[in-house]
């Protein structure tokens, strides 16, 4: 079965709900790893617009809400979702990791969508904390996000360990921001044992200050 995965930090849609829309709906993704989804609103008149199925970060009194999403495009559903919140961090911006479990038809897929802090420590400490979610699942799994480190750097090292990276330095630099000028590779999705890189694509868009990775996956049964 090949899955398509659209990971996207999308600046709180800025550049406007449509344009995203029209990108999105041109490529076709089955799963969407959103990061910076913004207001509730535009995100709503995103996921409306595309059809989507959506699982965000639910709003709660004194707090602000962690702003990753996971969207998956029928016939896929979304079966059971969790959300986590990183215990280190700016309260202002939290960050952490949405977390939500596909199905269609006997297939089963766990997606995940993380954004890492800007400051070293906490960034490898948020790394840390997104490899024991992802121990606690033994199917085949997606994670993608922002990690706001380089390749060499030590939380995008730390992921790259345990999981695959679906980036071949032979495709290209792999570069996703400035999305004006790219010349950063801080977006990443990875994969587990079960699933295998078809393709990967950086996707060139001025919807975003950052470009999107489009990785097309193959699910393999049991």
């Amino acid at each position: 079965m090949i899955v398509r995965v659209l990971c996207w930090n999308v600046h709180g849609f800025r550049a406007g709900v449509g344009e995203a829309t029209d990108l999105v709906a041109r490529l076709a993704p089955d799963v969407l790893l959103l990061q910076e989804t913004g207001s509730r609103g535009r995100l709503a008149g995103f996921v409306a617009a595309l059809d989507l199925r959506v699982s965000v970060d639910p709003a709660a009194p004194f707090r602000r809400r962690v702003r990753n999403a996971v969207c998956a495009r029928k016939p896929w559903t979304i079966e059971a979702t969790h959300h986590v919140r990183f215990p280190e961090g700016s309260s202002w911006h939290p960050r952490g990791a949405a977390v939500a479990d596909l199905g269609l038809g006997p297939a089963r897929l766990r997606v995940i969508s993380t954004h890492l802090g800007l400051e070293p420590r906490e960034r490898n400490r948020h790394a840390r904390d997104l490899l024991i979610e992802v121990d606690r699942y033994n199917g085949p799994s997606v994670v993608g996000g922002d990690l706001n480190a380089h390749p060499h750097q030590h939380a995008a090292m730390l992921l790259a360990e345990r999981l695959h990276d679906t980036w071949e330095p032979a495709i290209g630099t792999g570069h996703t921001f400035p999305a004006a000028a790219p010349e950063a590779r801080i977006d990443y999705v990875f994969v587990t044992g079960q699933l295998t890189v078809r393709d990967a694509d950086v996707i060139e868009t001025d919807a975003s200050d950052h470009l999107p990775i489009l990785a097309e996956l193959e699910l393999h049964a049991g």
